[in-house]
């Protein structure tokens, strides 16, 4: 949809040839640019001669794997919506406040 979306994501670091770390998360977002992220969930999977294997991994154990670039979602994409409602509800408060005085 142009306006809104939702549904499920994925990000992926490769650690080498036989090892990808995944985060899937649930995102909802407005034209894109406002975005709210939750139900991230980190796992690692494993090439094998049958085809990928995955196992679930802690955040602790992801970072653990790869400290220099920690497989994580920055906080616009996590609240970005939130952030902008809040702004949001506060300009509108302040104009009800303004506009009473």
């Amino acid at each position: 949809m142009i306006f809104f979306g939702w549904g499920p994501r994925r990000k992926t670091y490769r650690l080498d040839q036989a090892h990808l770390l995944i985060l899937d998360y649930q995102i909802f977002h407005i034209i894109w640019l406002f975005q709210v992220a939750w139900n991230l969930r980190y796992s690692m999977a494993t090439a094998t001669q049958y085809g990928w294997v995955t196992r679930p991994l802690t955040p602790e154990q992801c970072q653990s794997l790869q400290p220099e670039k920690y497989l994580t979602l920055n906080v616009w994409w996590k609240w970005g919506l939130a952030i902008m409602g809040g702004f949001f509800g506060l300009g509108t408060l302040l104009l009800i406040v303004i506009s009473t005085v």
